[in-house]
């Protein structure tokens, strides 16, 4: 095994008893480093099943990277995306007296195609030795099972990067269970066992064995596998436990090794040796979870479809995993001394990427040809990324192109490539990232633009337009749509531009300002103060300011001269054609500026032979719009240029990126840095960054469409303690996108680290914790946002806010004090300033104060776990330290008391 993937192999034993005197304090994380007591082996997590859906298979096509958690799941269990089929179910299901998982079909045609649902193991194994065991009941073929082809049952140990539900890849060692397949014209049942030929062969079929009538159906097998992670090898066998619901100690009959049948496919003699599918590598992780594949399934009665029952895993010789679907329960595998986590990112400094374009050329005087232009932005709906981020984010007419405009002619410009937008009614709307995102303040965008003279409309095509535009909330990574209706595609994307319009009836063509204000709704009108019509002879510089605070924008149209400028040309003193001031965004409007759309409709006409001259010189740039200088800068508070985001001049680009960070992923079961884990759903982001002091920090951002939480075992838990104190520090956001905003740092038991969870988000609901933070006062709301943000407690049940005030430029320390033995709690609230405190720093002045707080019931080992998240959060996915729309943690912390002598393991 190469690289840095960690081995936990080799693992001291932990007593399963320990004492302590007096306090201790097993966790303290500053997100620089974090130091945890041990949680050894000997403990064990548990989660209980109930009857009814554990995970409900749904199309691929509706399980997305913002909802993973698709359709229902009890303990984590979810469907894979790209192997997710609406045909099949699993349920828990009683049978007997037991519970076992049950796999059917929803109709009466057979599922041809896999269904797969994963789920983590807790641990990540990557050497030494795993036996992994599962009873499958075998189904009557044609009752439920596809006679007429394949059809299979299985369950598979998979790698960490099988378990991200939103990657289509499906890394996997080996999948082992009953299948049917044609044999001399008769159909049998048969272990499949996916392997390789080799060590160093490819993936194949090798390894999939004919049971002849080894296998009964309706009899319940026993499969095992023992898997050599060193090695890469493994060996695999199966016996029959009879036809009576087993329990894990149920004996099984005669095992037989899946090499004594014939392989498949041939009739070759039986390997000695069986080889994974697939090699452990940095990318795909250790193995870290399970999944159950079925394949050629029906809808059947209960007792004829397959069930699943008494999964377990052993790593060295030690269970680490079991699972009867009545209690699902693993043991946590840490080293036994103090663990240290370092959170290693890129330090903060604000670095400058730039990229080079490709241009083209015209292939005549009046038109290009596809060959001949360097086109800038695909059509084609399944390539929708052009040059240095550019994207196609909706229309399917219009053609970009970079063109030199010195080419064949020798114009004498300045310019040395232009965007050009061509064919006849054209429809395209473009983004691209400007490298940063800003929520506050004003932000300044420039473009150059000089109009095309074949702006066309019809009864189809009622408007022509080329807008620049700064867009909100991702606009550049939306999905694409063909949609080409400007009032709809940029509609919560938008946030305001401006360019020119001309429809059927006037020559508003002629008017280089039309004002646009985010909801998909232009002015047509000449702005105020215009008083020189455009001449298309000539560019045109357009100026926009936004006022994020305000939510108003600004515009001022400057005329210069016909062969074009360079970005930095200075359009001071250049004649002013059209101003327009405090023009309100829409309602609708994102709160943040992270992209520029160009958005044109109804220009050029891309075959045309009509000579088009300007003073009898005829020019190929008279008769397309051409855009050209794009910048973005922030504004300072004298209204002067600030600090440079993104200069365009389609020769090449240049953005200033902000900062990289430890990203705390989300996804089932996504370990991120520091082994912490997602749980819930998976909207927005937590990263840890660091500031210029490389004081380093939990920020979470971008989580408008929902909660986002991630969690991480405390390293102790407070059964047998007379108290324990938790703390945390929380700057919280300046304000909120729905009226559920929250931003919490949170502690729970080993239900609460489970994550069961489901679309609705049950688990943020029944999942015993306490939270502590920053909550929305929904009492008011302006330009669509909340913004009074208050103190907050909570558990599960509801939710406590104090009345005061917050300033959201100031950290806050948060202190708990729990009575484990009367089940309460109390809160501190001290108001720390404006600058990140250090764990060390003395507490501020007390703000706020929550007495007899009735605690959850934790579960058997009382506080095991901390969490943070939140939901409401306004920053885009991403935002920085200085974003004072994300929410700040850091400086967590957990103390245990006891009186004299205290146990933390049971």
């Amino acid at each position: 095994m190469k690289g840095t993937l960690r081995s936990l192999s080799t693992l001291a034993a932990a007593t399963a008893m320990t004492a302590f005197a007096g306090t201790q304090a097993p966790y303290a994380n500053d997100f620089t480093t974090r130091t945890s007591g041990a949680t050894p082996s000997a403990r064990w997590v548990e989660a209980a099943y109930t009857p009814g859906t554990l995970a409900r298979n749904l199309a691929s096509a509706s399980i997305t990277a913002v909802s993973p958690y698709a359709g229902d799941c009890q303990d984590g269990w979810a469907a894979k995306q790209g192997w997710s089929n609406g045909a099949v179910t699993y349920a828990v299901a009683a049978d007997g007296g037991n519970q076992g998982l049950l796999a059917n079909g929803t109709g009466s045609g057979y599922a041809n195609s896999s269904s797969v649902i994963v789920q983590p193991l807790g641990n990540e194994f990557t050497s030494g030795t795993l036996r992994v065991s599962v009873d499958i009941r075998t189904p009557p073929q044609g009752d439920s099972f596809n006679p007429g082809s394949n059809a299979f049952a299985m369950l598979a140990p998979v790698y960490k990067a099988a378990l991200d539900i939103t990657s289509t890849s499906f890394p996997i060692p080996l999948r082992f269970g009953p299948g049917s397949m044609s044999h001399n014209g008769q159909w049998n049942l048969r272990s499949l066992s996916r392997g390789k030929t080799s060590a160093s062969a490819g993936g194949s079929n090798f390894g999939q064995y004919d049971t002849r009538n080894a296998i009964v159906a309706g009899d319940w097998i026993r499969y095992e596998a023992i898997v050599n992670l060193d090695a890469g090898t493994y060996t695999a066998t199966f016996a029959s436990l009879g036809v009576g619901h087993p329990t894990p100690d149920s004996a099984a009959g005669t095992a037989y090794d899946f090499r004594t049948y014939e392989p498949g496919g041939g009739g070759s003699a039986a390997p000695t040796t069986l080889y994974f599918d697939s090699a452990m590598t940095e990318e795909t992780g250790g193995v870290a979870g399970l999944a159950f594949f079925t394949y050629g399934l029906k809808q059947a009665n209960a007792a004829d479809a397959p069930m699943f029952d008494n999964v377990r895993v052993w790593h060295d010789g030690e269970l680490v995993y079991e699972n009867d679907f009545a209690t699902r329960r693993y043991r946590q595998i840490e080293p036994a001394a103090t663990t240290v986590g370092a959170y290693a990112i890129t330090p903060i400094t604000n670095s400058v990427s730039s990229a080079t374009y490709s241009g083209g050329s015209w292939a005549n005087e009046y038109g290009a040809t596809a060959e001949a232009c360097g086109f800038f932005v695909p059509t084609s709906t399944a390539e929708l990324d052009g040059q240095d981020g550019w994207r196609r984010i909706a229309g399917n007419n219009a053609d970009f192109s970079i063109i030199n405009p010195n080419k064949d002619g020798g114009r004498g410009w300045n310019n040395g490539g232009v965007l050009r937008v061509t064919k006849e009614y054209s429809r395209g709307y473009i983004a691209t990232p400007i490298g940063s995102i800003v929520t506050n303040g004003k932000v300044r965008l420039y473009f150059d633009l000089r109009q095309g003279s074949k702006t066309r409309v019809s009864s189809s095509v009622n408007a022509g337009f080329a807008l620049c535009m700064f867009g909100g909330d991702s606009a550049y990574s939306a999905a694409y749509s063909t949609q080409t209706a400007y009032s709809k595609v940029l509609s919560g994307k938008g946030v305001c531009g401006t360019g020119y319009y001309k429809d059927g009836t006037s020559e508003q063509q002629n008017n280089p300002i039309v004002l646009f204000n985010g909801s998909g709704k232009a002015d047509y009108r000449n702005a105020s103060g215009s008083t020189v019509a455009a001449d298309r002879s000539f560019w045109h510089r357009y100026v926009v300011t936004a006022d994020l605070d305000a939510r108003t924008f600004s515009t001022l149209v400057y005329q210069y001269g016909t062969i074009g400028q360079k970005i930095d040309w200075d359009h001071t003193g250049a004649t002013i054609v059209a101003e327009d001031n405090n023009r309100a965004f829409a309602d609708v409007a994102p709160s943040n500026i992270d992209s520029i759309i160009i958005a044109t409709q109804g220009n050029g006409n891309y075959n045309s032979t009509a000579s088009y001259t300007i003073d009898g010189v005829s020019e190929i740039q008279g008769k397309f719009p051409l855009f050209d200088n794009l910048r973005v800068c922030l504004v300072n508070a004298d209204g002067s240029d600030g600090l440079d985001l993104f200069r365009c001049d389609f020769e090449g680009s240049v953005r200033t990126a902000v900062r990289e960070a430890a990203p705390l992923k989300t996804g089932i079961g996504g370990e991120g840095a520091d082994r912490w884990t997602a749980r819930g759903t998976a909207h927005g982001s937590i990263n840890v960054l660091a500031d210029a002091a490389q004081n380093q920090t939990a920020v979470l951002a971008g989580s408008s469409g929902g909660a986002g939480f991630v969690v991480q075992s405390s390293g102790a838990v407070t059964k047998n303690c007379a108290s324990a104190n938790f703390a945390a520090d929380i700057r919280p956001p300046s304000f909120w996108s729905r009226s559920d905003g929250q931003a919490f740092a949170e502690v729970g038991g080993d239900a609460y680290y489970q994550g069961v969870t489901s679309p609705a988000g049950d688990w943020r609901a029944t999942a015993p914790r306490l939270s502590f933070g920053f909550a929305c006062d929904t009492s008011t709301k302006t330009y669509g946002r909340y913004e009074s943000v208050k103190i907050a407690v909570a558990t599960q049940t509801g939710m406590t806010l104090a009345d005061a005030a917050v300033d959201s430029t100031h950290w806050y320390r948060f202190r708990v004090k729990a009575n484990i033995a009367q089940n309460t709690c109390s809160i501190n609230v001290f108001d720390q300033g404006t600058t990140a405190p250090a764990a060390s720093a003395a507490d501020g002045n007390r703000v706020a104060t929550f007495s007899n707080v009735a605690l959850p019931a934790f579960g058997t080992d009382g506080i095991t776990t901390f969490g943070i998240g939140g939901s409401g959060i306004p920053a885009t996915y991403g935002g920085g330290l200085d974003d004072p729309a994300v929410a700040l943690i850091d400086n967590l912390s957990a103390e245990i008391k006891s009186g004299s002598t205290f146990y933390i393991i049971k």
